[in-house]
Formats: structure tokens, sequence, C-alpha cells
């Protein structure tokens, strides 16, 4: 579309887990559509000692993304812990990334 431009606002959030920490970042496309969720800054020593970690935020993120909502998402109970903190991690940084803030 010619004189369209998409404003895209990149926002991070703090998680810690046993004292390591990492961010989980959240892509806002526009005014609210949220476009990627992803994890940066993970230490291997992290990512080796919690290894569900990631593809729990990969499953999180496609339903996130599919639903543009963070209600009614779906995990197991074996990993509610974490499914909780990386839930509370975007809903933070979504929070930070509102055109209102």
């Amino acid at each position: 579309l010619v004189g369209s431009e998409m404003c895209i606002r990149d926002s991070t959030s703090s998680v810690m887990i046993d004292g390591n920490p990492f961010d989980v970042q959240v892509s806002v496309v526009d005014e609210d559509h949220i476009n990627e969720i992803t994890m940066v800054h993970l230490d291997e020593t992290v990512e080796t000692m919690y290894p569900l970690v990631r593809p729990t935020l990969d499953e999180l993120a496609k339903q996130i993304i599919s639903s543009q909502s963070l209600t009614d998402l779906t995990y197991s109970k074996n990993n509610q812990y974490t499914c909780r903190l990386l839930i509370g991690a975007v809903s933070e940084a979504l929070e930070k990334a509102s055109p209102d803030r």
C-alpha cells in the first residue's frame, strides 16, 4: 500500500530462573497485533538445565499469535509454573509495547 507505514514495536520483559536472567521479547505491529514472541539473551547453561523453556514459549507463542489473546491458553499441568512465568513475561512486555505508555 502506497503511503501506509507499519509501526512495529519490540518490547522485552525479564525472566529469572534460579538466578539466571533472560528476556521474552514481543513484537507488536500497528496498534495491537502480536506478530512474534521470542526468547532473547537465554544463556546456553540455562537452556541445558531447563530444556523445556524454549519449546514451552514456542508453543505458547503459537497459541497467543493465533488467538491474539493471553486467555484460554492450554498447557500441561506438569509445566504450569514455567507457563505461568512465561505468560506473565509476555503480558508485561505487551503492556510495555502499548502505544498508550
